[in-house]
């Protein structure tokens, strides 16, 4: 029985189109990858263009909302709230309970780890940043303030979890942590070395932003794999999008948009015989199931390989969603 890292990189692209962006190299980071012996998972796409659906395939090990679904009201069923309005558990969960695995789970300022019995939190955060106003907070100056003031608002879920590692050490029967790292989204805090940028700095850099953010977190994957692989050489290693990212100030069109949105980085360490027994996993709803095989031993079948285009609330197709076609 193998560790498990399952780490959600948010708004992750993949790489040929930062490449065609000009926001990385994909050869250098490819170099990167395998000194670290991740296998870099070409034509990957996400479940849905949307994280709180993303993330919910994850936890249910299927695509929760189909084309032919009713229309959902609100994000109640779905991640993170699903996570307190569950009656049954969790298909992951159980699975973990079955291999005798227990879940640590690494949160972010837009979903903070919620105390259960059913799963250890790496951290928490204030009231106020588990407030459904939190993302319209993170979108303006007032982040940068908190974030100076209180320094809770913090994105490196990885960096949180390894402090946790360096301070009571790793578990010590098999675990799957769940790191839910909220970068490269917006909004973009630091420089490609990971360094803090001013509160003047902070406005109208959204290309930029992304760029350095985009790098830090290559680097950031760069030391937690140097961590791993001194501490852990068997656990298995998942950095993947929850889905890709378009707003780089930059005149896409509609279609462009969504194709953006649905491309993701998927990186993974994994033993050879796992990619040779279960295939490549493109997918968040396959990713998972390949790791829990690999892991534990169960033969759990892929499903297709499929992107669903999802709906902000303002948009009148919100509740619904679209199959998409993201590598023609």
């Amino acid at each position: 029985k193998r560790n498990i890292s399952y780490i959600i990189l948010d708004g992750m692209l993949a790489l040929d189109s930062v490449q065609n962006l000009s926001i990385a190299s994909k050869k250098d980071v490819l170099d990167g990858l395998s000194n670290s012996e991740l296998k870099y998972i070409n034509q990957s796409m996400s479940s849905y263009s949307g994280t709180y659906l993303t993330l919910a395939s994850i936890m249910i090990m299927d695509y929760p909302v189909l084309p032919s679904s009713p229309k959902y009201l609100n994000t109640r069923n779905f991640f993170p709230r699903m996570m307190t309005q569950q009656k049954t558990e969790l298909p992951l969960i159980s699975l973990l309970k079955r291999a005798n695995s227990s879940l640590f789970w690494s949160g972010n300022s837009w979903a903070s780890c919620n105390s259960s019995d059913q799963w250890s939190c790496i951290n928490s955060f204030s009231e106020l940043a588990t407030k459904n106003s939190s993302k319209f907070y993170l979108s303006t100056p007032f982040v940068m303030i908190y974030k100076r003031i209180f320094n809770t608002l913090r994105q490196s879920s990885i960096n949180q979890f390894l402090e946790y590692i360096d301070k009571f050490g790793a578990p010590k029967t098999p675990f799957f942590a769940f790191i839910h790292h909220f970068s490269p989204h917006s909004p973009h805090l630091v420089t490609n070395e990971c360094e803090p940028v001013s509160s003047s700095k902070y406005f109208n850099r959204n290309f930029e932003g992304y760029k350095a953010s985009y790098g830090c977190v290559l680097k950031t994957i760069e030391t937690f794999m140097k961590k791993v692989n001194n501490i852990d050489p068997e656990a298995i290693v998942i950095f993947q999008g929850d889905h890709g990212w378009y707003k780089l100030d930059i005149d896409f069109t509609k279609e462009e948009k969504s194709l953006f949105r649905g491309k993701i980085f998927n990186a993974i360490k994994a033993p050879d015989i796992c990619f040779e027994k279960y295939g490549l996993p493109r997918t968040n709803v396959n990713s998972i199931r390949f790791a829990l095989n690999c892991a534990y031993g169960f033969k759990l079948p892929y499903l297709q390989n499929t992107h669903y285009q999802s709906f902000y609330e303002e948009d009148l197709h919100y509740g619904a969603v679209i199959k998409k076609n993201i590598y023609k």
